[in-house]
């Protein structure tokens, strides 16, 4: 499905599954929780990397993710953090929740590859749209002490989109 605002897709509550499979020990777990995506009362300020000129400001969003992870018989709390920006069109910035750029997202066909570097770890990344109320996410995670797959379905929990101030 092709999505034309890929943030304003994003807005909203979520209810996640994550199905994890760590290819270093051999096991796997499953995260099942929560997200809400809410607009902010402010602009998130983008400065490109190597760019002098002031940085564009874009609607923002924040990304609030929480839930339990069962994993080896183990149930653990969970919460992320992240920020969301319009940057046109069907594209959609993720930033970590202090701002650094994690990826771009452009939704136009109804799904996209990104590459998130983090040292030596290599994050790839597939998203596919599903429908107007579900989402898919694909990571691929290599590194030297870092090796998984995480596969989540995202289906829209048709409560009321919240603004948060801050």
């Amino acid at each position: 499905m092709e999505v034309a605002d890929a943030y304003g897709y994003l807005l909203g509550v979520w209810n996640v599954e994550r199905l994890i499979e760590d290819y270093h020990c051999g096991e796997s777990g499953v995260f099942a929780g929560s997200v809400a995506v809410c607009q902010l009362d402010r602009e998130l300020s983008l400065k490109p990397e190597a760019e002098a000129s002031p940085p564009p400001r874009r609607q923002a969003a924040s990304y609030h993710e929480t839930g339990t992870l069962r994993w080896s018989g183990t149930e653990l709390a969970c919460a992320r953090r992240l920020l969301l920006a319009d940057i046109g069109e069907s594209r959609a910035a993720l930033r970590f929740a202090d701002g650094r750029h994690f990826v771009d997202v452009d939704l136009c066909t109804g799904e996209c590859e990104v590459r998130h570097d983090c040292g030596d770890d290599v994050y790839l990344i597939k998203f596919r749209v599903q429908s107007a109320d579900c989402y898919e996410e694909c990571w691929e995670v290599k590194g030297p002490d870092k090796g998984y797959r995480a596969d989540g379905t995202y289906r829209r929990d048709r409560g009321e989109v919240v603004r948060e101030s801050g």
